[in-house]
């Protein structure tokens, strides 16, 4: 049956004997010979596209022969095999899930964009603290030098008290002059060095 419509199905297993036949009728009744239609109804192919099962005889080869051209033999395990593949093809399949969402980021990327942050957050923290501690340090000397300058002054009003009392001839009663503040880092630089080791003040 090599030339015969056979091959219109593609055998998924070896071909060997087997003691049952699956004929599948393939081509249509109308136009067909009157000897052929009785032979197909003899084999009960009365309709399209319809299987049946037969023993395997002489009498039914012989008939396979005569309408080989309208029909499609399979042996058991062919049948068997192209309907298990029918059904795993019709079985029922996963949904597939669609997500509109961006992919989550993978576990390396998140490290280093995590330590990146904590890194950054632990700077902006040190700059913070340097700027305060920089602030604190010049309102601190900006205090200490108003100090110095309103003990210079005390001591030049007393000054002018003092020359004024002795152009009028009269005498003055000793004046309290109040401890003087510590000159500030930043004024014993402009002093120099005898500021630093702590001659002034």
């Amino acid at each position: 049956m090599s030339g015969s419509a056979f091959n219109a199905f593609k055998s998924r297993v070896p071909v060997a004997w087997s003691p049952r036949l699956y004929i599948t009728l393939v081509r249509g009744l109308p136009g067909t010979r009157r000897l052929h239609r009785r032979t197909l109804e003899a084999m009960r192919l009365r309709r399209c596209h319809r299987t049946v099962e037969h023993r395997t005889t002489p009498s039914l080869l012989g008939m396979l022969n005569q309408v080989k051209r309208l029909v499609v033999v399979e042996t058991e395990e062919m049948y068997n095999a192209r309907r298990q593949a029918d059904e795993e093809r019709r079985a029922p399949r996963p949904p597939l899930v669609v997500s509109h969402h961006a992919p989550p980021t993978p576990k390396p990327a998140a490290a280093a964009v995590d330590g990146a942050a904590a890194a950054a957050q632990d700077i902006t923290i040190t700059m913070i603290a340097h700027y305060f501690s920089v602030l604190f340090m010049t309102l601190h000397d900006v205090v200490r030098m108003y100090a110095c300058w309103r003990a210079v002054h005390r001591l030049l009003r007393v000054g002018e008290q003092r020359g004024e009392e002795e152009l009028s001839g009269g005498q003055s009663p000793p004046v309290e002059l109040e401890p003087l503040t510590p000159v500030p880092s930043a004024c014993c630089d402009i002093l120099g060095q005898e500021a630093k080791d702590g001659s002034f003040g």
